[in-house]
């Protein structure tokens, strides 16, 4: 489900996410980072150059630092 093969390669201009990666990442272990991940390697795949994501969160510290690193500094992070 994650990988969405229904969407093609930078379709989407905008995705909202209103608490899946506080689902797929309720505790800070190697799967959930896995899951977290592979959402991420979605995102970066189905959005249009230019794209926006927006995550809303209740961004607990072992969240925020997931996403930091999701973006690799490709995408900016406001809290």
């Amino acid at each position: 489900a994650l990988a969405l093969p229904g969407v093609s390669d930078a379709s989407v201009d905008v995705i909202f996410d209103k608490g899946l990666v506080d689902a797929l990442h309720p505790r800070d272990d190697d799967a959930s980072r896995r899951s977290v991940g592979k959402l991420f390697a979605t995102l970066r795949r189905v959005l249009r150059p230019g794209g926006c994501f927006v995550l809303v969160s209740m961004l607990q510290g072992h969240v925020r630092s997931l996403v930091e690193r999701a973006c690799d500094g490709a995408w900016s992070v406001d809290a």
